[in-house]
This record gives structure tokens, sequence and C-alpha cells, in this order.
């Protein structure tokens, strides 16, 4: 989840300072069946590794045969000459060591790699100097895949393009590769999320919503011959796992983008019970469940983020965005003695969605008890019961448009 949150911080802060972004998913032909053995072994040496540990390395890639087999005939035995071992622990790292460099390639922008899906972003004040900027290093990428023996899919290679101009420059914003010319999308699949060029997550949410429908059809036929118990097994193995997946970064916005999502969730909720629709009280059922609705799904699943980054067990970059007040500045504010992260004050709308905002927001409604919770499983349990006594109001805050002009505007989720 760390990538896609470093991608969308990086978007959404670079719309907030007045630029544009241009955003490029890189897809390489069989990435792992094709890294270079040799190549490979001199960066493992490089990163230092010993010789007799390079020599152990070396042993489990070469000298590797393959064959096919069907029904009862086998082909002949021919040796591998490259490439990682899939389906193992070490294969994915080895490529991760492998491709780690290339982030020395670039000059400007920033790679996000995770396994073998890579994105790379780039921005600028100006779309036309962000096309040649692109444009470079863009190039640079593609001699880099050259002399690591790495082939770049042309045709599944796209880029998206972030900006608030609608200009005739926008329009005409071209990307090769290689005199290929590489195809402009509005939404983009990265690490299993849909990403569009609103940063609304639409797509994404129909996709879930429409996985919460055929699932919950799926507990309404079998559920008959089954206890509650096992109806909340298949509940949370088949219809929690699409809603919680990335959840923190997706889930965070205006209530009405999710409301179709949210009805859905309710269906799987009183499929449980078999339930109707008019005169349930779905705040109700879900606390006679145990269960979350979204809202509460989006509070709980970032509120372990945040414990997993103030306790330092979160990846690197996400702990960098979030440093207490008392870092900041040596005043003292009641923030500062309370050990939240410091908040910076949103320009545009859109950035109070930004991972840094919204999370810290979130994050301050529950009570320092729990905040300072030792042990992961036990911070677990106290959020999940302080989401469920709390009033849903009470976790909601109205937010206004950055002109502060009082007009109605649905709740956000924060």
């Amino acid at each position: 989840m760390h990538a896609l949150a470093e991608v969308v911080q990086y978007v959404r802060q670079s719309l907030d300072d007045g630029k544009s972004v241009c955003s490029l998913f890189i897809d390489l032909t069989k990435a792992f069946d094709t890294v270079n053995h040799d190549i490979l072994i001199e960066k493992l040496g490089c990163y230092g590794l010993s010789s007799s540990a390079l020599s152990v390395i070396r042993d489990y890639l070469k000298n590797r045969m393959q064959f096919v087999q069907l029904g009862e005939h086998n082909s002949k035995l021919l040796k591998v000459t490259c490439g990682v071992p899939q389906g193992s622990v070490l294969g994915p790292l080895l490529f991760i060591i492998y491709i780690n460099d290339i982030s020395r390639v670039i000059s400007q922008g920033k790679i996000v790699t995770f396994a073998d899906d890579t994105a790379a972003i780039f921005n600028h004040l100006q779309l036309g100097e962000l096309k040649e900027m692109t444009q470079l290093e863009l190039n640079k990428m593609a001699a880099w895949f050259a002399i690591n023996k790495l082939t770049l899919n042309v045709s599944k290679t796209n880029f998206m393009l972030f900006t608030r101009r609608k200009t005739e420059t926008s329009q005409n914003f071209k990307l090769t590769i290689l005199g290929e010319e590489v195809t402009r999308v509005s939404h983009a699949r990265y690490l299993g999320i849909e990403i569009d060029d609103q940063l609304n997550w639409n797509e994404h949410i129909a996709n879930v919503t429409k996985k919460v429908r055929m699932n919950t059809s799926m507990i309404y036929k079998i559920g008959h011959a089954i206890d509650l118990r096992h109806r909340k097994m298949l509940y949370n193995a088949f219809v929690l796992p699409h809603v919680s997946y990335c959840l923190p970064i997706w889930g965070i916005g205006y209530k009405t983008h999710y409301s179709k999502l949210t009805v859905s969730l309710n269906a799987a909720a009183r499929a449980l019970v078999f339930a109707k629709i008019r005169g349930t009280n779905m705040e109700l059922l879900y606390h006679s469940l145990s269960l979350l609705d979204f809202e509460r799904l989006v509070f709980y699943n970032v509120a372990i983020c945040m414990w997993r980054i103030q306790h330092k067990q979160a990846p690197s970059y996400l702990c960098q965005l979030f440093k207490p007040v008392n870092q900041r500045h040596s005043y003292g504010t009641r923030r500062a003695t309370s050990g939240l992260p410091y908040t910076e004050l949103a320009n545009l709308n859109q950035t109070m969605f930004t991972i840094s905002l919204a999370w810290a927001k979130i994050w301050e409604k529950f009570n320092p008890n729990i905040r300072n919770m030792q042990g992961c499983d036990n911070f677990k349990k106290a959020c999940k019961n302080f989401l469920l006594q709390s009033n849903t109001d009470a976790l909601r805050a109205p937010r206004y448009s950055h002109n502060y002009s009082r007009q109605n505007r649905d709740f956000l989720f924060f």
C-alpha cells in the first residue's frame, strides 16, 4: 500500500502547489523471466554481499533446467539462462534489487516501484516544460531498461495527466518510446487499484461495488443452509477484503462518491440476518453483528496505519510524512504536548484528501489512551470497540471549500 500512497500523495501535493503531474505506468515484458544473472550478481556485489554469499546465490540461479509436460509426454530438458524463480520468497526480492538503481537514472521526478509494478511521476508548473521533462526522463529509462536487458512493453505502458489546466497543450500532450506513441489514459490500474485522472476513484469504487454485490448474492443463496457464524465468515472472506484493500488511500473523500458502495455493503450486512430494507436500522444492525459500516471501516484502517506510523512499524516514507508538532516548532501548544502530527492548511479542496492531512485529522478523533496503546492486536480491539460505540455524527466533521464560503456541502469521512 505504501507505494500507492507515495504516488497519490505526490500527485495531490503537486496539484496543491499549482503544478501539473504526469504519471507513467510502466509495463515490462516477462519481467521476472528476463533478469540477467551476471548483471544481478554484479549488482549484489555492489550492495556489499560477500563472495561466499554471492557464490550461494550464483549456484541458486545457475544450472536450472526446465521442460514442458503435456499428458504423458515430456519435452527435452533445456537450461534456464536468465530469470529469477517465480513463486519463491527470494525471487521478488532479487528482482527488486535488480531494478532498484533505476531511480538513479532520472534527475527529476520520482520513481515508485513495487516488484514489477513501476510508476514514474513528474511535475512542473508549465505543461510544455512538463512534457519535455517527462520525454527526456522516459528516454533515459528506456536506455536503462535496454542496458539491463529488460524489455519495455510499449503497448501496455501508458501515462496519465493530472492537471487543472484544460488548455490545448493538455489535449496535445503526447509521449513516445523508441518512436512508438505511449497511450494516454483517463484511468489506469496500479497495484490492483484503478486510479483516475481526477482522483475521485469512480472506476475503482464501481469495481468494488460490483464484487460486493456478486458475493452478497452468494451469501443469500447459501445462507439458509448455514448458521450466522458461518455467514459472517463468508462476509469476512469474500466481501470485506475487497473493501479493505488500500481503503485508507481511496476511501477518503466526499460521502456522495461512495453512496452506491455503502448501499451494497449495507445489503451484504442485511444478508447475514435476512433483514429487509425497510424498517432496518443499519447502525444497530452493524453494532449487533460487531461489524463496521463503510465510514467506520475507513476510520479503522486509517487508524491502524497511523498506529504503525506512530510506533515506527510503517515504511520509512509514511513515517516521514507525519512529524510530531514539537519537531516543527518549540511553542508549548496543546497540540505539541499531545503527540499528534503536524498538519498544514489546505489550499484546495483536493488537498484535504492528501494522506498527510486526512489521516492526521482522522487520528485526532481517537483519544490518547487508544492512540498510545501498546501492541497492535490490543489497539485493533480497542479501536473497533471505540468505533462501534461512537455516534456517526460525532465521527464526521463538516469541511468547506478553501474560500470558506458556508455553502451546503456533503460531509467528508473525516
